[in-house]
C-alpha cells in the first residue's frame, strides 16, 4: 500500500474516532466524572478495606458503597444546609414593597429626569417605568414556567445522577480499574509511554485539582466574612455562590460580583438609596475587589504556575480558544486536558520544537 494512502486512512480513522468520541461525550462525560469521584472516596475506602472487626475485615463491595454513599450524603448535606437559606432570600425578594422603593428612589430618578430633559430624550415617565419592570421582576406567576422547565429536566438529572453512582461504585471497589481501562486502548508497543502519561496526568491534576478546591475554599470564606463585616444579609449564599462559579476563568468573578451587588441591595431596597444604598454597594464592591486582587496575584499564580507549570500568557490564550470552541464547560476544562495535551506531546513528540518550548516545565 503506498505511503499516502496509509496517511489518508490514518486522518480517516483519527477523523471517525474524534466523531465517535464527540457523539457519546455524554457518557465521556460521566465516566470522568465518576473517575475524579472515586479518586475523592479512594482513601476513606482503603482506610474502610483495612478496617478489621476482629478476624472479620469489610468486603471491598460494602467499604465502596460506605464511601460512595458517604459522597452522596456530603453533596445532599451542603445542599440541605443552604436551601433554607435561598428560599429565605426568595421570600424577602418577593415580599419587596415597590412604591416603597420607588419613593426611595425619587432623588436619582428626579436628577435622571432633569438629564433626559436636558439633552430632549422623550420617554414615558421614568418611575412608572422602573415600576413596571420592577412588578415585571417579582411576578411570582414566572416561577410557574421556571418550576415547569426544571421538571422537564428531571428525567436527565436522574439518568446522569444513577449513571455516575453505578460506575463510580466500580471504580471504587476496583482501584486500578479506570487506569486498566486506559491502558488497554494504547497498542502493547507504546505501554511504558502511556503508563508514564498517566503516572504524570495523575500527579499534576491532582495538584490542579486540590489547589482549585483550596482556592474556593477561600474565596467562599473570604467573601461570606468580608460582606458579614459590612453588614450584607446572606453573606454565606454571596460567598458560596461567588466561590463555585469562580471556577469559570475570567467571566466567573465577573458574574459573582454581579449577582454578590444584586442579592446585597435587593434585600436592603427599603433604605434610603443615597445615605444608605450607596455606601453598601460601595463596601461590597470593596469585598469583592480585595478578594479579587488576592485571587489574582496570589491565589491564580500559585495554582497555575506551581500546579500545571505552565506561563500565564499560555494559560490565558488556552482558555480564550477554549472558551470560543466550546463555551462555559471548555473554559472550565482547558487547563486539564491542556495539561494532558502537554504531557502526551512530550513523551510522544518530544521531537519537535515547539513541543519542546511548551512542556520544557513538565
Amino acid at each position: 500500500m503506498p505511503n499516502g494512502l496509509k496517511y489518508i486512512l490514518g486522518l480517516l480513522g483519527l477523523a471517525l474516532l474524534f466523531f465517535g468520541l464527540w457523539y457519546i461525550r455524554t457518557i465521556i462525560g460521566y465516566i470522568l466524572v465518576s473517575a475524579i469521584l472515586s479518586l475523592i472516596a479512594q482513601p476513606s475506602n482503603r482506610f474502610l478495606n483495612k478496617l478489621k472487626l476482629g478476624k472479620i475485615s469489610i468486603p471491598k463491595s460494602i467499604s465502596a458503597a460506605i464511601s460512595l454513599f458517604s459522597l452522596i450524603a456530603l453533596f445532599f448535606g451542603v445542599i440541605s444546609l443552604f436551601a433554607p437559606l435561598v428560599a429565605s432570600q426568595a421570600r424577602a425578594i418577593s415580599n419587596i414593597n415597590v412604591d416603597l422603593v420607588i419613593q426611595n428612589l425619587k432623588g436619582p430618578i428626579n436628577v435622571v429626569e432633569q438629564w433626559m430633559n436636558q439633552y430632549n430624550v422623550t420617554t414615558e415617565n421614568t418611575s412608572d417605568l422602573i415600576r413596571s419592570k420592577l412588578n415585571e421582576i417579582l411576578d411570582i406567576s414566572d416561577v410557574t414556567g421556571i418550576f415547569s422547565s426544571l421538571l422537564g429536566t428531571l428525567g436527565n438529572v436522574f439518568i446522569a445522577f444513577f449513571s455516575i453512582c453505578f460506575i463510580s461504585y466500580f471504580f471504587i471497589k476496583e482501584e486500578n480499574l479506570f487506569y486498566n481501562i486506559l491502558i488497554s486502548f494504547s497498542p502493547s508497543k507504546y505501554t511504558p509511554q502511556f503508563e508514564k502519561v498517566l503516572s504524570n496526568t495523575n500527579k499534576l491534576l491532582t495538584r490542579y485539582f486540590i489547589g482549585i478546591l483550596g482556592q474556593v475554599s477561600l474565596i467562599i470564606i473570604l467573601i461570606s466574612v468580608g460582606l458579614s463585616i459590612v453588614g450584607v444579609k446572606n453573606a454565606v449564599i454571596i460567598g458560596l455562590f461567588a466561590g463555585i462559579i469562580n471556577v469559570i476563568p475570567y467571566i466567573g468573578p465577573i458574574i459573582g460580583a454581579l449577582v454578590g451587588l444584586i442579592l446585597s441591595v435587593s434585600t436592603n431596597l427599603d433604605l434610603d438609596f443615597s445615605t444608605e444604598i450607596v455606601p453598601l454597594l460601595i463596601k461590597v464592591v470593596s469585598v469583592f475587589g480585595v478578594v479579587q486582587l488576592l485571587d489574582n496575584f496570589v491565589f491564580q499564580p500559585f495554582i497555575f504556575s506551581n500546579s500545571v507549570n505552565a506561563h500565564p500568557l499560555e494559560i490565558f490564550i488556552v482558555i480564550l480558544i477554549a472558551g470560543t470552541v466550546a463555551g462555559i464547560s471548555g473554559m472550565i476544562l482547558a487547563i486539564p486536558i491542556y495539561t494532558l495535551l502537554r504531557i502526551v506531546a512530550k513523551e510522544f513528540l518530544s521531537q519537535f520544537k515547539i513541543v519542546q518550548s511548551l512542556t520544557k516545565n513538565l
